[in-house]
Order: C-alpha cells, then structure tokens, then sequence
C-alpha cells in the first residue's frame, strides 16, 4: 500500500480485498447462487466497517471481539432471524479467512448463533377479550347461533382443535356425570373432560 493512504483506508482497501476474494470464492469454487453472494457481501459490509472504525486489524479478531459487534452495534436494532442470518455470514467468513491465514484459527465455531423455533412468530391465539366479542356475537336462540356459541366455547376453554369439535358425537358426551370424551387421531389419545 501507498505510505500516502491514511491507515484507516489502507485497512479498509485491504478488507475489501478480502472481501471480494471470498465472494469469488464462494461463486466459482462453491457455486453459490447470485441472491446468495449478494447476501452475504450485505451481510459482511458493516462487519467490516465496524472493525475499521474501531482500528481492528483482522489478523487480531477474536470471539470476543465478535461478541462486541452484536452485543454493542446490533443489540436491539435486529431481530433474532436476523442475527442468526449475519452469523451464518460471518462464520462462513471467517472459515475462508482462517484458510487463507488472515485471522486465528477456529473463530468460525466460536461464534454463536440465537437458537429460532419453527413457529415463533405465530400469534399464541386470541386474547379472552376478542373471545368475549365473537361470543356476543353468537347469542341468541337459534339451533346455529347455540351450537356455533358452543363450538367456540369448547375451542377456547378446552383447547380444542376445530376438526375435534366437527368429530364430536353425542355418545362423547355423558351428561349425568358432565363428562366430555375427545378423540385426538393425532396423538391417538382419548382425553376425558
């Protein structure tokens, strides 16, 4: 490099070098997908910068260092799917740069990811007061507003899925000892209420 470059610039060509190289990596040696690579350079740009702007040399990161960058620069701007898309970036990063010797080795497996759950983002159900209104709005008299009242009542207070409360017989249900049967194929139980 030019001794007339600032540090700072200097470090920041020689990432981008970096950067470029393992982009290329990953599209000729690996053949990753055009969407994929675009990802992962939006995914390691502000990495980079981060450790720039702290004066970071690459050669010295470390598992803490990295702890530092979402602990402090990330915390509470992404959610967790997105954390755990830039650590799939950074680790597959710091993989090739190990390769290559441009930091220690092992920083990849170091770097933990926020554990997701398959169905996280679904509502949990609705809350008693909306239960309250479609209730209201099933009172009255009639053969369909009194067995539309009870499907939802045995949805909500029982738990019960929608093809339990269509799979409902009248044996299933003992009146003299107020006593409901459910038949669960699913989890081929019978549960007794």
């Amino acid at each position: 490099m030019s001794k007339s470059i600032p540090a700072e610039q200097a470090e920041q060509l020689l990432y981008n070098q970096h950067l470029q190289e393992f982009l290329t990596s990953l599209k000729q040696d690996r053949g990753f997908a055009d969407a994929t690579i675009v990802n992962r350079k939006r995914s390691l740009k502000p990495f980079l910068a981060w450790l720039v702007g702290r004066g970071i040399p690459l050669s010295t990161v470390s598992p803490v260092v990295i702890t530092k960058y979402f602990t402090g620069s990330v915390a509470g701007k992404w959610k967790r799917t997105s954390v755990s898309v830039h650590v799939q970036s950074l680790r597959s990063f710091f993989r090739y740069a190990s390769s290559r010797g441009w930091c220690a080795a092992g920083i990849a497996e170091c770097i933990d990811a926020p554990r997701l759950y398959t169905h996280e983002n679904l509502p949990q159900g609705p809350s008693w007061e909306e239960v309250k209104k479609l209730l209201a709005s099933v009172n009255g008299t009639s053969p369909v507003q009194i067995r539309s009242r009870c499907a939802i009542l045995l949805c909500a207070v029982y738990g019960l899925r929608a093809g339990e409360v269509c799979r409902l017989r009248h044996q299933d249900i003992d009146w003299a000892v107020e006593r409901l049967t459910v038949r669960r194929p699913k989890q081929r139980k019978v549960h007794t209420y």
